[in-house]
């Protein structure tokens, strides 16, 4: 697990689940408080990704958006809100379904795992 900052100087983590590689995202910041946080994973794909197939992943999954980026290649992202509190325990249960999300998108894409870089 890596811990820095994104270029507003709100917190980032970048961690993985097995061989994928993942960021998550802070935002809403204020006195070491963040209202709301973002898991996000990025896969650079040579041929990129069909509408048809983040169509269908968005039809059927009902937790994590998926979209192409400017490349076409496919992301999955999951927001949870905060704002008015989160337990640690509410927090885990989160991060449970992320592990379950990233890792399902990952074998929709047929994708074998990271190199030891991570995505950001």
């Amino acid at each position: 697990m890596l811990l820095s900052k994104d270029a507003d100087g709100d917190p980032k983590v970048t961690s993985k689940v097995g061989a994928l590689h993942f960021q998550v995202y802070f935002y809403n910041c204020k006195n070491g408080r963040c209202a709301e946080i973002q898991f996000s994973k990025g896969f650079d794909v040579p041929d990129g990704v069909t509408v048809e197939k983040l169509n269908e992943w968005n039809r059927d999954f009902r937790f994590g958006r998926a979209f192409a980026d400017k490349e076409n290649d496919p992301w999955v992202q999951m927001d949870v809100d905060l704002e008015r509190g989160g337990t640690i325990e509410s927090v885990a249960n989160n991060l449970e379904t992320w592990i379950v999300i990233v890792e399902t998108f990952a074998e929709t894409l047929g994708w074998a795992g990271d190199a030891d870089e991570p995505t950001t």
